[in-house]
């Protein structure tokens, strides 16, 4: 059966910082989330979390149930690595694997400071859609991603992924294990597997049966 994941907690890099000076510092921060990082996605929304500074029931939900995701979405693809090598990351882009998501782009010219412990700025979607603001809230002398404000813009996101952050988090690692076990003889027999197990949990179509197994 699949596996129950334990309670979820937020992510974040060793390196995170408490917080920035400035709400000009923090989205330069931001901006360069993940570069030059082998799970670049995945850490890019660790670290974006442990920068979010969250106190509702909802963005504390929605905070960890994207942290565990993101956590073992990065073991899983820390694992195809380890044991397959780098070009697995391409195996899995092309088998539709989704491992996070870029840097956020932000307009450092819109920043704008709006009360003595908020700020603003845009945040364009690179993809052409409607652009988004980025709210920032100061917290005992530093500056931070105001989640609590985030989570009131997007509260349609949260029931989805109530939805799928199980689905994925408990996927991500029994894939992880298995994998580190020697159960693929591929990258792609293994990221064809994931995909097969996402999209049959997702659809309901497990039940009490078993994850998909390597080809035979």
């Amino acid at each position: 059966p699949i596996p129950q994941a334990p309670p979820p907690v937020a992510g974040g890099t060793t390196s995170t910082p408490s917080g920035f000076d400035s709400p000009q510092d923090l989205c330069v921060h931001l901006a360069g989330l993940g570069q030059g990082a082998t799970n670049a996605p995945t850490e890019a929304i660790e670290e974006f979390l442990a920068l979010s500074h969250v106190t509702t029931p909802e963005a504390i939900e929605f905070k960890k149930l994207l942290g565990a995701m993101s956590e073992a979405t990065r073991l899983f693809s820390s694992a195809m690595v380890d044991v397959f090598g780098p070009e697995s990351l391409e195996i899995m882009a092309d088998t539709g694997i989704t491992t996070g998501f870029d840097p956020p782009v932000i307009d450092l010219d819109s920043i704008r400071v709006t009360s003595e412990t908020t700020a603003e700025a845009r945040r364009e979607d690179p993809l052409g859609g409607p652009n988004e603001t980025l709210w920032m809230i100061l917290i005992d002398g530093r500056w931070f991603v105001d989640g609590d404000r985030s989570i009131e813009e997007t509260r349609d996101e949260l029931e989805p992924l109530r939805q799928m952050a199980p689905v994925i988090t408990a996927v991500g690692r029994d894939f992880t294990r298995r994998i580190r076990a020697g159960e693929f003889a591929t990258a792609a027999d293994a990221a064809g597997a994931y995909g097969q197990a996402i999209m049959m949990a997702m659809m309901g179509g497990l039940g009490g049966g078993s994850l998909p197994g390597p080809p035979r």
